[in-house]
């Protein structure tokens, strides 16, 4: 160095930051194996972030350095997972440069968020192997496995017709998307309707559905203070592909019900699922009844409304 003093000047940038909410976990469970997402971004809640990095870990602390080898810009999905189970995501804002992408101010990279996002993988999806409609001799091939089937599992197709064959074609159709459902989510319900996630779910009559979970069809004679027959109607209906299959898992409780597709009554102290699947329709009724003995009340745990894939 040359001798004499020297003058150091620091330049000062701003952080880049992301608020509250900017980074949550996903809405559903990440299916193992696939590409569903683990968390989901709001870019409006983004200052002066050109990009965010990512780490996932099986561990929700310590969070990880800087330099700690696995952070990546690509948004974490599940598909390095092939179990289901509770993994842990962080991540910091990469700085804007003034000038580069329109950016008007330079910022510095961000904090590694303080308290990781958690997310949630859920079983690897399977599928059912079927052969298209209008095969000939259908009855002279099979395909083992055909059902339960996971990502890269080898199918074997076999032919036993005379047949000369040229090749036999895949074709990977849609899911059937699911909808899930919890007491926390509806709320108390009584002659009234709310719609989540494009279910709606509607009672009305003497049909009641509670917080905590009970779904009740019940009348009390105002002058007695006495039960008295009564009937009532959960009506689910929606708006996001025609309704397949309705599981209702439930604790405990008694059961009077009808309609298209309801297996009929229940009586039951255990945990079970009452279940719907009629002809597939983008409404379906559950026409319940109680009466001056034992008010019809169940106990549920949960909905889940398979629905038909869109394509």
């Amino acid at each position: 160095m040359p001798g004499g003093n020297v003058t150091l000047e620091p330049e000062y940038y701003p952080q880049a930051t992301v608020a509250d909410g900017g980074v949550t976990a996903a809405d559903a469970d990440a299916r193992a194996t696939t590409d569903d997402p683990l968390v989901k971004v709001d870019a409006t809640k983004l200052t002066g972030a050109k990009k965010l990095m990512y780490f996932v870990s099986n561990s929700g602390s310590p969070a990880p350095a800087y330099d700690a080898e696995g952070w990546t810009d690509q948004l974490p999905t599940a598909e390095g997972f092939t179990q289901q189970g509770i993994v842990y995501v962080w991540y910091y804002p990469v700085g804007t440069d003034e000038g580069v992408d329109g950016a008007t101010a330079t910022y510095s990279d961000g904090d590694i968020c303080l308290q990781s996002i958690i997310a949630r993988i859920a079983d690897a999806p399977t599928y059912a192997v079927t052969f298209a409609e209008g095969t000939e001799e259908s009855d002279k091939w099979t395909a083992e496995p055909n059902a339960g089937v996971k990502k890269g599992e080898t199918v074997t197709v076999t032919y036993t017709g005379s047949k000369k064959v040229i090749g036999v074609k895949a074709e990977k159709k849609a899911a059937e998307p699911t909808v899930t459902l919890t007491p926390g989510e509806i709320g108390d319900l009584t002659s009234s309707s709310k719609t989540i996630n494009g279910i709606t779910i509607e009672v009305s009559g003497d049909a009641h559905f509670f917080t905590t979970g009970y779904m009740e069809v019940s009348a009390i004679d105002g002058e007695t203070g006495d039960p008295i027959p009564a009937t009532g109607t959960y009506t689910f209906t929606s708006s996001v592909g025609k309704i397949k299959r309705i599981d209702i898992n439930h604790e405990s409780g008694n059961w009077w019900g009808s309609g298209d597709g309801w297996p009929g009554s229940y009586n039951v102290s255990h945990s079970s699922t009452f279940t719907w699947s009629g002809t597939p329709a983008a409404s379906v009724t559950l026409n319940g009844s109680g009466n001056d003995m034992d008010n019809c009340s169940f106990v549920v745990s949960s909905f889940v409304f398979t629905l038909e894939p869109t394509n």
